[in-house]
């Protein structure tokens, strides 16, 4: 890692292995020696209330409760995207804005064994992500999300796919008798 002023750089590598299992291996359970994530970020600096950062490489994305867009924690290889990310973080929003390809995982895999991992270049995966914290316990998400799949697949979904949505979480405090914290509800 790399931090200064306006200029900052991450580079990480996984391997992914499976030894002694009698189960089918899957797509998510080997992949050997990889550059898993090797970004720049660019600090543009602040307007209008917001500090802007630019991230070009290959990045995780991790959003709201991550069940639209998250590095895959559970699995044995993680997801990642390579592309670009435009960041603004604000007193009470932080806005996402992203232009990136998924990273499909080739090496050590039996359904491509040969060659490293490469961006999908038929796929495509866009969208802005803002939150808003400024509620207390409480976030908001907003967001629009756009995946295009320009090869055809079969049985799988092609074409082009928006989703817009909004996702309204929290968490309360549950307070023992006597008045403090002692464990916490999530919505």
């Amino acid at each position: 890692d790399f931090d200064s002023d306006w200029l900052a750089a991450h580079v990480e590598m996984l391997d992914a292995s499976q030894n002694g299992e009698e189960l089918l291996v899957t797509s998510v359970d080997v992949n050997r020696w990889e550059l898993y994530g090797a970004y720049v970020d660019l600090k543009l600096g602040e307007v209008l209330g917001y500090d802007y950062t630019l991230r070009y490489g290959r990045q995780d994305l991790l959003y709201g409760s991550q069940h639209l867009i998250s590095p895959l924690d559970w699995a044995n290889i993680r997801r990642n995207f390579e592309g670009f990310k435009l960041m603004a973080r604000g007193a009470a929003w932080d806005i996402d804005a992203f232009a990136v390809r998924p990273v499909a995982p080739s090496a050590g895999n039996i359904f491509r064994p040969s060659g490293r991992d490469k961006a999908d270049a038929s796929r495509t995966f866009n969208g802005v992500y803002a939150t808003y914290h400024e509620m207390e316990n409480q976030t908001l998400d907003v967001y629009w999300l756009w995946l295009r799949e320009q090869e055809p697949i079969p049985e799988f979904a092609d074409g082009s796919r928006h989703t817009i949505g909004l996702r309204w979480a929290g968490t309360h405090p549950i307070q023992d008798a006597g008045c403090q914290a002692s464990r916490e509800w999530s919505w």
